[in-house]
Protein backbone atom coordinates (compact mmCIF):
# COMPACT_ATOMS: atom_id res chain seq x y z
CA UNK A 1 0.00 0.00 0.00
CA UNK A 2 1.39 3.39 -1.00
CA UNK A 3 1.49 5.82 1.92
CA UNK A 4 3.40 8.58 0.16
CA UNK A 5 0.25 10.53 -0.61
CA UNK A 6 -0.44 10.76 3.14
CA UNK A 7 3.00 12.16 4.05
CA UNK A 8 2.66 15.69 5.42
CA UNK A 9 4.43 18.53 3.68
CA UNK A 10 5.93 21.57 5.38
CA UNK A 11 3.29 23.85 3.94
CA UNK A 12 0.61 21.43 5.06
CA UNK A 13 1.55 21.83 8.72
CA UNK A 14 -0.09 24.45 10.95
CA UNK A 15 1.78 27.75 10.89
CA UNK A 16 2.66 27.39 14.60
CA UNK A 17 4.55 24.16 13.86
CA UNK A 18 6.26 25.68 10.85
CA UNK A 19 7.50 28.58 12.99
CA UNK A 20 8.87 26.11 15.54
CA UNK A 21 10.69 24.23 12.79
CA UNK A 22 12.18 27.48 11.50
CA UNK A 23 13.40 28.23 15.01
CA UNK A 24 15.27 24.92 15.19
CA UNK A 25 16.82 25.43 11.77
CA UNK A 26 17.72 29.11 12.00
CA UNK A 27 18.48 29.97 15.64
CA UNK A 28 21.87 29.69 17.34
CA UNK A 29 21.57 28.16 20.85
CA UNK A 30 22.39 30.62 23.63
CA UNK A 31 25.59 30.26 25.68
CA UNK A 32 25.77 30.40 29.47
CA UNK A 33 24.46 33.83 30.48
CA UNK A 34 27.14 34.26 33.13
CA UNK A 35 30.06 33.64 30.78
CA UNK A 36 32.11 36.47 29.39
CA UNK A 37 32.09 36.52 25.58
CA UNK A 38 35.84 37.16 25.52
CA UNK A 39 38.04 34.40 24.21
CA UNK A 40 41.20 36.54 24.35
CA UNK A 41 42.39 39.59 26.22
CA UNK A 42 41.36 40.52 29.74
CA UNK A 43 37.69 40.82 30.55
CA UNK A 44 35.45 40.25 33.54
CA UNK A 45 31.68 39.75 33.37
CA UNK A 46 29.31 42.21 34.94
CA UNK A 47 25.56 41.80 35.23
CA UNK A 48 22.69 43.40 37.13
CA UNK A 49 23.67 41.07 39.96
CA UNK A 50 27.00 41.46 41.80
CA UNK A 51 29.84 40.91 39.29
CA UNK A 52 30.84 37.29 38.88
CA UNK A 53 34.40 36.17 38.25
CA UNK A 54 34.97 34.41 34.97
CA UNK A 55 36.17 30.82 35.08
CA UNK A 56 39.07 30.84 32.58
CA UNK A 57 38.71 27.13 31.88
CA UNK A 58 35.10 27.61 30.76
CA UNK A 59 35.74 30.20 28.05
CA UNK A 60 39.31 31.02 27.11
CA UNK A 61 40.45 27.38 27.04
CA UNK A 62 37.36 25.78 25.53
CA UNK A 63 36.70 25.18 21.86
CA UNK A 64 33.54 26.96 20.68
CA UNK A 65 30.88 24.75 19.20
CA UNK A 66 30.42 25.14 15.45
CA UNK A 67 27.41 27.15 14.40
CA UNK A 68 24.96 24.91 12.55
CA UNK A 69 22.22 26.78 10.76
CA UNK A 70 20.21 25.83 7.71
CA UNK A 71 19.33 29.04 5.86
CA UNK A 72 18.67 26.96 2.75
CA UNK A 73 15.09 26.67 4.01
CA UNK A 74 14.63 30.31 2.98
CA UNK A 75 15.09 29.28 -0.66
CA UNK A 76 12.41 26.58 -0.60
CA UNK A 77 9.68 28.95 -1.76
CA UNK A 78 8.49 32.49 -1.33
CA UNK A 79 6.20 31.58 1.55
CA UNK A 80 8.94 29.93 3.61
CA UNK A 81 11.14 32.97 3.01
CA UNK A 82 8.44 35.37 4.18
CA UNK A 83 7.67 33.24 7.24
CA UNK A 84 11.24 32.41 8.28
CA UNK A 85 13.49 35.33 7.37
CA UNK A 86 12.67 37.27 10.54
CA UNK A 87 13.53 34.23 12.67
CA UNK A 88 17.05 34.21 11.26
CA UNK A 89 17.74 37.91 11.63
CA UNK A 90 15.62 39.00 14.62
CA UNK A 91 16.16 35.99 16.90
CA UNK A 92 19.94 35.62 16.64
CA UNK A 93 22.65 37.74 18.20
CA UNK A 94 24.98 39.35 15.64
CA UNK A 95 28.49 40.72 16.06
CA UNK A 96 28.57 44.47 15.55
CA UNK A 97 31.14 45.96 13.19
CA UNK A 98 34.14 47.42 15.03
CA UNK A 99 33.69 50.85 13.46
CA UNK A 100 30.31 50.89 11.67
CA UNK A 101 28.51 49.16 14.56
CA UNK A 102 25.13 47.94 13.27
CA UNK A 103 26.21 48.21 9.61
CA UNK A 104 27.67 45.02 8.08
CA UNK A 105 27.14 42.83 11.17
CA UNK A 106 28.14 39.15 11.16
CA UNK A 107 26.31 36.21 12.67
CA UNK A 108 29.62 34.57 13.60
CA UNK A 109 33.30 35.00 12.84
CA UNK A 110 33.31 32.95 9.65
CA UNK A 111 30.08 34.27 8.15
CA UNK A 112 29.71 36.94 5.50
CA UNK A 113 28.54 40.36 6.72
CA UNK A 114 24.89 41.27 6.27
CA UNK A 115 25.01 43.89 3.53
CA UNK A 116 21.33 44.31 2.63
CA UNK A 117 19.81 47.19 4.58
CA UNK A 118 16.34 45.60 4.78
CA UNK A 119 17.89 42.54 6.46
CA UNK A 120 20.24 44.37 8.84
CA UNK A 121 17.29 46.47 10.00
CA UNK A 122 15.66 43.28 11.32
CA UNK A 123 18.61 42.61 13.64
CA UNK A 124 17.80 43.69 17.19
CA UNK A 125 20.44 41.81 19.20
CA UNK A 126 24.13 42.67 19.03
CA UNK A 127 27.45 41.95 20.67
CA UNK A 128 30.22 44.55 20.46
CA UNK A 129 33.86 43.66 21.15
CA UNK A 130 35.44 46.95 22.13
CA UNK A 131 39.17 47.20 22.66
CA UNK A 132 39.86 49.59 25.53
CA UNK A 133 43.53 50.31 24.82
CA UNK A 134 42.90 51.54 21.26
CA UNK A 135 40.88 54.60 20.25
CA UNK A 136 37.48 53.47 18.87
CA UNK A 137 36.67 54.10 15.21
CA UNK A 138 33.26 55.60 16.04
CA UNK A 139 32.13 58.55 18.10
CA UNK A 140 29.53 58.99 20.84
CA UNK A 141 26.94 60.39 18.42
CA UNK A 142 27.17 57.34 16.16
CA UNK A 143 26.95 54.96 19.10
CA UNK A 144 23.87 56.69 20.51
CA UNK A 145 22.11 56.80 17.14
CA UNK A 146 22.83 53.20 16.12
CA UNK A 147 22.69 51.29 19.42
CA UNK A 148 19.80 52.94 21.27
CA UNK A 149 16.51 51.05 21.35
CA UNK A 150 17.93 47.58 20.66
CA UNK A 151 16.39 44.47 22.15
CA UNK A 152 19.77 43.30 23.45
CA UNK A 153 23.31 44.68 23.53
CA UNK A 154 26.37 42.97 24.97
CA UNK A 155 29.59 44.97 25.16
CA UNK A 156 32.84 43.09 25.71
CA UNK A 157 35.43 45.66 26.69
CA UNK A 158 38.84 44.02 26.53
CA UNK A 159 42.49 45.02 26.67
CA UNK A 160 45.80 43.32 25.99
CA UNK A 161 47.01 44.00 29.54
CA UNK A 162 44.94 44.18 32.70
CA UNK A 163 44.34 47.85 33.61
CA UNK A 164 46.42 48.82 30.60
CA UNK A 165 43.84 51.40 29.53
CA UNK A 166 41.19 53.69 30.96
CA UNK A 167 37.45 53.75 30.22
CA UNK A 168 37.67 56.33 27.43
CA UNK A 169 36.44 53.90 24.77
CA UNK A 170 33.48 52.84 26.90
CA UNK A 171 32.50 56.47 27.45
CA UNK A 172 31.50 56.59 23.77
CA UNK A 173 28.49 54.45 24.81
CA UNK A 174 27.20 56.66 27.64
CA UNK A 175 24.45 58.16 25.48
CA UNK A 176 22.95 54.79 24.51
CA UNK A 177 19.42 54.38 25.92
CA UNK A 178 16.33 52.24 25.54
CA UNK A 179 18.10 48.86 25.35
CA UNK A 180 15.80 46.17 26.70
CA UNK A 181 18.66 43.97 27.95
CA UNK A 182 22.21 45.31 28.25
CA UNK A 183 25.33 43.60 29.58
CA UNK A 184 28.80 45.11 29.79
CA UNK A 185 32.14 43.48 30.57
CA UNK A 186 35.27 45.51 31.35
CA UNK A 187 38.13 43.91 33.25
CA UNK A 188 39.25 46.15 36.11
CA UNK A 189 36.30 48.52 35.72
CA UNK A 190 33.44 46.39 36.99
CA UNK A 191 31.65 49.21 38.84
CA UNK A 192 31.68 51.44 35.76
CA UNK A 193 30.53 48.56 33.54
CA UNK A 194 27.56 47.91 35.83
CA UNK A 195 26.73 51.63 35.91
CA UNK A 196 26.96 51.85 32.10
CA UNK A 197 24.72 48.87 31.41
CA UNK A 198 22.08 50.13 33.83
CA UNK A 199 22.08 53.52 32.09
CA UNK A 200 21.71 51.80 28.72
CA UNK A 201 18.47 50.26 29.95
CA UNK A 202 16.98 53.62 30.91
CA UNK A 203 14.32 55.08 28.64
CA UNK A 204 15.40 57.10 25.61
CA UNK A 205 15.92 60.70 26.70
CA UNK A 206 16.37 59.87 30.38
CA UNK A 207 19.44 61.45 32.02
CA UNK A 208 22.21 59.17 33.21
CA UNK A 209 22.97 58.60 36.86
CA UNK A 210 26.15 60.05 38.30
CA UNK A 211 29.11 57.67 38.42
CA UNK A 212 31.56 57.81 41.31
CA UNK A 213 34.97 56.87 39.94
CA UNK A 214 36.34 55.86 43.32
CA UNK A 215 34.17 52.72 43.15
CA UNK A 216 36.40 51.17 40.50
CA UNK A 217 39.65 52.49 41.96
CA UNK A 218 38.76 50.87 45.28
CA UNK A 219 37.92 47.62 43.49
CA UNK A 220 41.21 47.62 41.57
CA UNK A 221 43.18 48.36 44.74
CA UNK A 222 41.58 45.44 46.58
CA UNK A 223 42.45 43.06 43.73
CA UNK A 224 46.10 44.19 43.76
CA UNK A 225 46.45 43.46 47.45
Amino acid sequence: MDHTTNSPTLMGLPVELRLEIYSYLLTVPEDDDHKSPSSSGTSTPTSARPPMKRNPSSSACSTPKPVELYPQILRACRQTYDEAVETLYASNKFAAHSSMLTTFPRLHKGSAPVAAAHLSQMIRRFTLRLRLDVAPNFDAHQATALLSGLDELEVDGWQAQYLGADIGALRMLEGVRGVRRARVWAGGYEAYALWLQNNMMKGIGEPMDEFHEESDSDSASSEDM
